[in-house]
């Protein structure tokens, strides 16, 4: 169980960086 937690604060890590790109790429673009 401890496993699969790690995978998922892992998988919210990764979302959390692209969201991140993206908005840095919006106020870089626009």
């Amino acid at each position: 169980m401890e496993n699969m937690y790690f995978v998922v604060r892992a998988y919210y890590i990764i979302l959390f960086i692209l969201f991140c790109a993206f908005l840095y790429l919006n106020v870089v673009v626009f």
